[in-house]
């Protein structure tokens, strides 16, 4: 585990040295309280554990807003404009308010995709 120049940010990361497609797993570590997802870099973004834990076949995994949120500090890496992109065709009204709201306090000064929501 490798901690980053955020404080209380920790991620795994494996090499995937000699691959032509970027295939790799990322763990990122969120706190939760009082049943709420805490977003790691700024805490006061909160999602309800049910809204932000999905299951499909009983497996868990995390919801397309809070992906997206994650994904928004860079939003000219690879394939991130497109998983927005497909994102935003499926999830609904709920989902894209919640990470409007989000982008609105991550990045008061604007952000790319708020203009496109």
């Amino acid at each position: 585990m490798t901690a980053t120049e955020e404080e209380n940010i920790y991620f795994l990361d494996f090499q995937h040295t000699g691959l032509k497609k970027l295939n790799f797993l990322e763990f990122l570590f969120n706190g939760k309280k009082d049943g709420d997802l805490l977003y790691a870099r700024n805490e006061a973004i909160k999602q309800a554990l049910e809204e932000a834990v999905l299951y499909r076949d009983g497996i868990p995994y995390l919801s397309p807003e809070m992906c997206l949120l994650y994904k928004s500090t860079d939003t000219e890496r690879e394939g991130y404009q497109d998983d927005y992109d497909r994102a935003m065709a499926v999830m609904d009204r709920r989902q894209k308010r919640w990470l409007n709201d989000a982008l609105t306090v991550m990045y008061p000064q604007g952000h790319k995709w708020r203009s496109e929501m």
